[in-house]
């Protein structure tokens, strides 16, 4: 539904010929995605058509303008089609500049990570700026009441096989020739998406009477992390953003003083800073070596 609405606020500019949308990740992993994620892309008409706007940059900051003032609770980042895909290639983000900060704890991680995205904004030149999302997800949680257990003589097993049946639980499995199936047990979508009727589903005790879920448990829905991203072992958070009208290196330099300088990090926490920002320090180190070799090479010649 928001990414409909985008669509139809796109639309509206002149500039604009189509708009396609493309939300999780394909069935063959090759594209790093995750399911809260849509890349939406825009067709514009040749250049000598558009009216009302003389660069792409104007453009750009019309649809932003028009985003925040049309949706809510989303973060955009412009770029090219091409451009991204080779930036997720190279270096593994979408932008041209990635901050990964690691650490054990998801909510120090998530709070230092806005802490570095606000002194990002106030940096000349930083655009998109947006951090990973890891929180938000409902989750129902159980927490079993061991002493109505013991009362009515059932063993924890049983409603822990229930509350795994609310999502699907594998009974058994089916073979066609030499392929295997399995065959899965879920609670019916009308029951799945209430709590209260999910509090009234029936539990047998050894007698055979039928017993309320919600009197051998208390089920609660809580926030809990949307997505736990990893890199080298530990846990991650990525703060991206984009660069327009100054150089790459210099906008890093004072970013870097400027997170340093107003963002404390807990003991144990790391830093590093990425994107295209790490190839072009990677290709200045090479750079270092292969220009004096290839001079003293033509010396050597001459």
């Amino acid at each position: 539904a928001m990414t409909d609405q985008i669509e139809k606020t796109l639309r509206q500019f002149q500039p604009v010929e189509s708009v396609i949308s493309k939300t999780g990740r394909p069935e063959i992993a090759t594209d790093p995605m995750t399911v809260n994620l849509t890349d939406i892309i825009i067709n514009l008409k040749p250049r000598r058509e558009w009216v009302g706007f003389s660069s792409k940059e104007e453009l750009v900051a019309a649809m932003e303008k028009a985003l925040d003032a049309n949706t809510s609770g989303n973060a955009y980042s412009f770029t090219q089609p091409i451009e991204l895909r080779v930036q997720e290639l190279i270096a593994g983000v979408r932008s041209d500049v990635g901050i990964s900060l690691y650490g054990d704890d998801l909510e120090t991680l998530a709070s230092k990570g806005e802490q570095i995205a606000r002194v990002l904004e106030t940096i000349p030149g930083a655009a998109d700026v947006g951090t990973e999302q890891v929180a938000g997800l409902p989750y129902l949680k159980v927490k079993i009441k061991r002493d109505q257990l013991a009362r009515h003589g059932i063993n924890a097993r049983q409603v822990l096989d229930v509350v795994e049946a609310i999502g699907g639980t594998v009974v058994d499995h089916v073979f066609q020739g030499q392929r295997r199936f399995p065959l899965q047990v879920r609670i019916a979508p009308e029951w799945r998406e209430n709590l209260q009727k999910i509090r009234q589903i029936k539990v047998a005790d050894p007698q055979g009477r039928q017993i309320p879920l919600e009197q051998l448990a208390e089920l609660v829905v809580e926030e809990g992390p949307a997505q736990i991203s990893r890199d080298s072992v530990r846990r991650r958070i990525l703060v991206q953003c984009n660069v327009r009208g100054r150089d790459l290196a210099g906008f890093v330099g004072e970013a870097r003083a400027a997170v340093d300088e107003q963002v404390e990090l807990p003991p144990g926490y790391l830093l590093t800073w990425g994107g295209q920002f790490k190839k072009l320090q990677e290709a200045s180190r090479r750079l270092s070596i292969a220009v004096p070799v290839a001079l003293l090479l033509i010396f050597a010649l001459l």
